[in-house]
């Protein structure tokens, strides 16, 4: 099925590291496609505060449950066009790196919380979008995933960046 009810059926073999992993790759090509020599993909695991009062042994911290994951990289992501390619479902823009859309959808069926900022050169002026991912059957102005987006002007030593956070892990 090629619709937007394909979200609410994903009953795929997914936990927490499959959309992590789908971001580290879209920051991969994010890269690549900015054709720099110094990049960079940092991920921050959070387990939460109580990790170090049980970490009496790393066996215990390691058999807690991932609370976020937080991805940052300084490669070319959501300026107006890929923002606008982003949110189409079913879009054939990032073929060619096998981006399809299945990241965006495994990504909203593990996480409760998914915010994105992102700062970028528009033209000769450096701004920040941040949004949050939610699942918008009717088209939320105009949006099918991107909910309560905001850009704005930064100052232009703003270093180029994107952050991805993921947060609140659906159980099933």
């Amino acid at each position: 099925a090629t619709s937007l009810e394909t979200i609410v059926g994903l009953k795929p073999n997914v936990n927490e590291y499959t959309p992590l992993l789908e971001c580290v790759v879209n920051s991969i090509n994010s890269i690549q496609e900015k054709w720099i020599q110094d990049w960079e993909i940092n991920i921050e695991v959070n387990k939460g505060p109580e990790q170090w009062a049980l970490a009496l042994e790393a066996w215990e911290v390691s058999q807690q449950k991932i609370k976020s994951f937080r991805i940052i990289d300084n490669g070319i992501w959501f300026n107006d066009e890929k923002t606008n390619a982003f949110d189409e479902p079913f879009t054939d823009n990032n073929f060619a790196n096998w981006g399809k859309w299945y990241g965006r959808f495994t990504t909203l069926k593990v996480f409760e919380n998914v915010k994105i900022e992102s700062i970028f050169w528009s033209n000769t002026d450096k701004k920040k979008r941040e949004f949050f991912l939610r699942f918008n059957p009717q088209r939320v102005n105009n949006r099918t995933i991107i909910s309560n987006e905001r850009l704005e002007d930064v100052d232009q030593s703003s270093n180029e960046k994107t952050e991805i956070t993921l947060s609140w892990v659906k159980r099933q």
